[in-house]
């Protein structure tokens, strides 16, 4: 806070929902000369930068991560080449705008064009980059495009959330089509084969990377009547990713399946049709509460930055205790 003109209490929060905009411009804050139990940056280490519900501290603190050095930037993807499917709304959409705003350049890619535009200029109008990919990520055409475009318009690929899903048909097991199972597994999990089958190579060409698929806990610590298809092509998810981080985890490309529980989606009020259905999901959480998809992002955000840097082959659940709550 100001008193009398200058800076006698400010905050700092080293936070994943940082957004890059200063006071001072569009540009990502930068601390200047800032050690541990001194908070007395430059110019424009003073950015306003702290985030409610984040950790804080007053200039009297010590810093709670040892020491921040000359130059180190707060933007946790700066100058980082994401990709993220199903980015037309909910998970996917929050995480290309938190990516963006954490520094990186983003593709976003969905069926639904329009949408992805208006997220694009949202992105563009809080200073970041991002580019359109429209296209059915069942279809490998999609996919090869996309790293096409990352590397056209940035020079690499650094990232990839695999985000991209479908409920699925639902019902009894012995009573879904096999077009339904079909296009389940060809939506949930052939998608992600097919994206990581040509994101692999972009990112050994750069010397590391970090993909990222959205998985479940519903068929991986929790069994859910009428969801058979959705359940097996999200549980497939872990497989492939233990696969991929065991063959390329020598070329330092992590790979990790994130698992939310219940989040206010279009996908999830599907599922849960009625306010008392979705009331009951909640209850089944520990934390009695659904995500929101903000709260998604911020978990793959610290799987896609250098934060988990010894984190590969993991089935990172970020479900609100639904997998451990018997209450």
């Amino acid at each position: 806070m100001h008193t009398n003109g200058t800076y006698s209490s400010w905050h700092l929060a080293l936070s994943v929902n940082w957004n890059p905009t200063c006071i001072s411009g569009m540009r990502p804050c930068r601390l200047t000369t800032v050690r541990s139990g001194d908070l007395s940056g430059g110019t424009d280490a003073r950015c306003g930068i702290a985030r409610s519900g984040m950790y804080s501290m007053s200039a009297s603190d010590k810093l709670p991560f040892g020491q921040i050095t000359e130059g180190m930037e707060v933007g946790l993807l700066k100058d980082k080449v994401a990709i993220v499917t199903g980015a037309s709304s909910g998970i996917g959409r929050a995480t290309a705008s938190l990516f963006a705003g954490e520094g990186a350049s983003v593709i976003v890619v969905a069926r639904r064009e329009v949408e992805l535009a208006k997220l694009t200029d949202d992105i563009a109008r809080a200073g970041g980059k991002a580019v359109v990919m429209a296209g059915d990520v069942r279809e490998e055409e999609t996919a090869r495009r996309a790293v096409e475009l990352a590397l056209d318009h940035f020079g690499g690929l650094d990232i990839a959330f695999n985000n991209a899903g479908t409920l699925g048909e639902m019902g009894p097991s012995t009573e879904v089509s096999a077009s339904g199972w079909r296009d389940t597994i060809e939506t949930n999990l052939t998608s992600a084969f097919l994206s990581a089958r040509n994101q692999v190579p972009a990112m050994l060409k750069r010397g590391s990377g970090s993909i990222i698929s959205t998985s479940t806990f519903v068929g991986h610590t929790v069994g859910f009547p009428g969801v058979a298809a959705y359940a097996a092509s999200k549980a497939g998810l872990i497989g492939l990713t233990q696969a991929l981080a065991a063959e390329y985890g020598p070329q330092s490309v992590r790979v990790n399946a994130l698992l939310p529980g219940g989040t206010d989606t279009a996908m999830g009020r599907e599922m849960n049709g009625t306010p008392e259905a979705l009331a009951k999901v909640a209850g089944l959480h520990a934390l009695k509460r659904i995500a929101r998809p903000e709260e998604i992002a911020r978990a793959a955000l610290f799987l896609a930055s250098d934060a988990s840097s010894f984190t590969t082959g993991t089935a990172m659940l970020v479900d609100g205790g639904v997998s451990i709550s018997r209450t």
